[in-house]
């Protein structure tokens, strides 16, 4: 079914997704290391280094909930693929620019301005899956789990491949730069508009709204309950650099054990989400999502314990990683029943994720950080497991059931 799903879009979207991701990690990779070496004049030091990552990484975030409901109001007015063709283009300008002056200030712009592209590169690929299989959820949540796939690996292969490439910064951007602008030719060539001219609408630019995410909550009930849903399901995925730091101070690990934790994790994301087509043909997406949720409850119950406990729970709680499919496969499906524009609930989405990113390490850290002050650094974790708590009691309230699929 995957396979099919693959073909049907000409494997372009897919690799485009995965070449996206794959630079995202070599360009992070880079910029951690060239931030924190003290091997030059422009070197920071580790402590300045992941000081300006986390500037870094919340004023873009911040720059995304300014933006998402602009190039969702783009997509839906001049098509989804020029959006799609402007986030490649600059992220390859922004790579580009980086391997000419590797600087740290220079590398600095670069990250701000990929991280923002991959933001609306994935905007406007979910917009065209929503335009080919909005009208049947269990399809678009299997297309769906296969992009959270594609992201997992991608994420994964790209640390892999940022430790073959060659040492010097330059050369590595180098290398990512000529990857982007294949892709760019590729999405030129291979991947079709999915909004006919006849379906677009005129552009108006949006009202300042930093909160255009609570639009979704202006609809019925329906998707007030999808919107909360999803925002409980995607709020640990935006724990910042708690985890690790909760990793090494607390449970020891060395690097090597930590990169090894993460990497499993992205793995267990690779297999939960390809699986994630059958089992929702199967078991139907209410019932898929509660399994999922339980999963990730169980989980995030054994990282209260110890390194080796959290490890078992994680991998008897495989499917966890994909508790987030029904939810924001649904808000996209009654969006469409609600004639709601797609890249209007594309940008209002990203614009409630945005807010998640800001908001995320923050809690979290400041859970951390208090828990640790009082003898209960796992703070963090038991609100995952009230988060999952909670999404469980409301899942079968958001999502409708079998019966309710077919019938609609």
């Amino acid at each position: 079914m995957l396979l099919q799903m693959m073909l049907k879009q000409g494997g372009a979207m897919w690799w485009l997704s995965c070449v996206m991701i794959i630079s995202s990690a070599i360009g992070s990779f880079v910029t951690q290391d060239h931030a924190q070496k003290a091997d030059g004049p422009a070197a920071l030091g580790a402590a300045r280094g992941m000081r300006l990552l986390t500037i870094l990484s919340t004023s873009s975030a911040a720059a995304e909930i300014l933006l998402s409901p602009v190039a969702g109001t783009l997509t839906d007015s001049v098509g989804r693929k020029p959006v799609l063709l402007a986030s490649l283009l600059t992220a390859f300008a922004a790579t580009a620019g980086a391997a000419a002056m590797p600087t740290v200030a220079i590398i600095s712009a670069s990250k701000f301005v990929s991280s923002l592209s991959l933001g609306m590169f994935f905007l406007s690929a979910g917009t065209m899956l929503a335009d080919n299989y909005r009208m049947t959820p269990t399809k678009l949540a299997a297309a769906s789990g296969l992009l959270f796939a594609i992201v997992n690996g991608g994420f994964g292969l790209g640390v892999a491949l940022s430790v073959l490439l060659p040492p010097s910064v330059r050369q590595r951007y180098i290398a990512g730069a000529v990857v982007l602008l294949t892709s760019v030719g590729l999405a030129a060539l291979a991947v079709p508009e999915t909004l006919p001219r006849q379906s677009r609408a005129v552009f108006k630019v949006p009202r300042f709204n930093p909160f255009s995410g609570a639009r979704l909550l202006q609809y019925d009930r329906r998707m007030q309950l999808l919107v909360l849903l999803a925002s409980l399901l995607l709020a640990p995925l935006f724990m910042g650099d708690t985890m690790q730091v909760y990793a090494i101070t607390q449970w020891k690990l060395n690097p090597a054990q930590v990169s090894q934790l993460f990497t499993a994790m992205a793995i267990s994301g690779v297999v939960a989400n390809s699986a994630s087509g059958i089992l929702i043909k199967t078991m139907g997406l209410r019932n898929f999502s509660l399994l999922a949720t339980a999963s990730s409850l169980l989980g995030w119950s054994g990282f209260l314990s110890s390194a080796r406990v959290a490890l078992v729970c994680t991998a008897v709680g495989l499917l966890g990683t994909a508790r987030t499919l029904g939810a924001v496969t649904m808000m996209t499906a009654h969006a469409g029943k609600l004639g709601i524009p797609q890249g209007q609930v594309a940008g209002d989405r990203s614009n409630l994720i945005a807010w998640l990113k800001v908001l995320g390490p923050i809690i979290y850290g400041q859970l951390y950080v208090q828990g640790f002050k009082a003898g209960a650094p796992q703070l963090p974790f038991v609100l995952n497991v009230i988060l999952m708590l909670v999404a469980l009691c409301l899942t079968p309230f958001a999502l409708p059931s079998i019966a309710q699929v077919a019938g609609s």
